[in-house]
């Protein structure tokens, strides 16, 4: 085989991997049951109808009749054997160009293509009404990109595409492969697709760290520039975000208190905003700075990071008015106005992810103007807040492995 026609074939299951995601992540029922290379290349099991799938690229053929005979004559000796049971017949196929030839109607499925499998009129006619052919399909990257804007809809979280092409495309191939790859069970549904495809997220996302870091680090530092120029996000524009850093005792000792809290400065200061008056608008923008949370800090060594930010003159608020004070006293202390102003900026450090709820609630039952808030959330191995518990505010996820990444992602 000419190393062209290797290619080709290769492209060929590519795209039909493609067209497999495409299909499982357009089910509007998340339990129809999708089978890979079962009859035919993917079987889709509805309720009541079994829809059997060809996926055919070419994309450097002219079409002609001759090139998706044996394809329908297959689906034909398929209806042929089975006209009691309920049967839809699709071919998806992109042509390099000749697709304008095509004809949906009978007397071409008849004239055309089963000339020679002529048989009574009314068996035409059914097999014709179960039959579906596209010969003017995407080619491989216009379907490429209509999987991507399916992934984003499903993970509205990242609003990067290259990271979703990065990740969640990759990802989503891998499965496909893997399950095409088991004899004994290939079957899913939508439901168990994106169950997997979020389960295996942190693997292959670790794996790219390892392959490809800097290109990772890129990917994340454009998905921050997005998300702070979402609207209502920008210095102009306040909004109230809880930035929750996932790091452990043993690698903050290593690093040093000192250098973390460098950098949590310069941190703090990317996600602030001093009140100003714009010249433009003769409006005044109202000062806001983040909330922070330590994942896996013990309690001594928060106090110990608060301490050395106390001493280098910077001012903590954790909440705790005094000996006593309620959880919703220590939510409503941590939006006091009172302290938004030019010349207050003060390291909001909460001491639990619980906290973060209960401030939500507090800022959306109030009058201050913060109401719109985000989550960003640097993890490690597993994701510290459940976006369906934060439905009314944006969540971002940024998987780190080090101090040394979260300071590349951020500067």
């Amino acid at each position: 085989m000419s190393n062209r026609s290797a290619n080709a074939t290769i492209l060929g299951y590519r795209y039909q991997f493609d067209y497999s995601i495409k299909q499982i992540l357009e089910q509007t029922d998340n339990l129809s049951e999708i089978v890979l290379e079962g009859l035919e290349d993917i079987d889709i099991l509805t309720q009541d109808i079994t829809h059997l799938h060809q996926c055919k690229y070419y994309s450097g053929t002219e079409y002609n009749p001759s090139v998706i005979k044996d394809a329908i004559i297959s689906m034909f000796n398929h209806f042929q054997a089975n006209k009691g049971g309920n049967f839809k017949y699709y071919l998806y196929g992109h042509f390099k160009k000749g697709a304008d030839k095509f004809s949906s109607d009978i007397e071409y499925l008849k004239n055309r293509i089963l000339y020679a499998y002529l048989t009574y009129e009314d068996e035409i006619k059914d097999f014709h009404s179960r039959l579906n052919i596209n010969v003017n399909a995407d080619e491989f990257l216009q379907q490429e990109e209509s999987i991507i804007e399916l992934l984003t809809s499903h993970f509205p979280r990242y609003e990067n595409t290259e990271f979703i092409k990065f990740v969640y495309l990759s990802n989503s191939r891998n499965i496909i492969i893997e399950k095409c790859s088991n004899k004994d069970n290939r079957k899913v549904t939508k439901e168990q697709f994106l169950a997997q495809l979020k389960s295996s997220e942190t693997i292959i996302r670790n794996n790219i760290l390892l392959i490809d870091k800097n290109k990772y680090i890129r990917a994340m530092k454009d998905s921050i520039k997005g998300l702070l120029m979402l609207t209502g996000t920008v210095n102009r524009y306040p909004a109230t975000r809880f930035i929750i850093l996932d790091i452990n005792d043993g690698e903050l000792d290593t690093f040093g208190i000192p250098n973390f809290n460098d950098f949590l400065i310069k941190l703090h200061s990317k996600f602030s905003s001093p009140e100003r008056t714009s010249s433009e608008r003769k409006t005044k923008t109202e000062h806001f700075y983040p909330y922070f949370i330590f994942a896996n800090l013990t309690p001594t060594k928060i106090i110990e990071l608060k301490q050395d930010l106390y001493f280098n003159n910077q001012f903590v608020m954790d909440g705790m008015l005094f000996n006593g004070t309620t959880d919703d006293d220590r939510a409503k202390n941590l939006i006091d106005e009172r302290f938004n102003n030019d010349n207050f900026k003060p390291f909001r450090i909460l001491t639990s992810i619980e906290d973060i709820r209960k401030i939500c609630d507090r800022i959306k039952q109030s009058n201050i103007k913060l109401k719109r808030i985000q989550l960003l959330d640097f993890y490690r191995n597993q994701i510290s807040i459940e976006p369906s518990n934060y439905k009314d505010v944006s969540t971002f996820y940024f998987q780190q492995n080090s101090i040394d990444m979260l300071q590349e992602i951020i500067r």
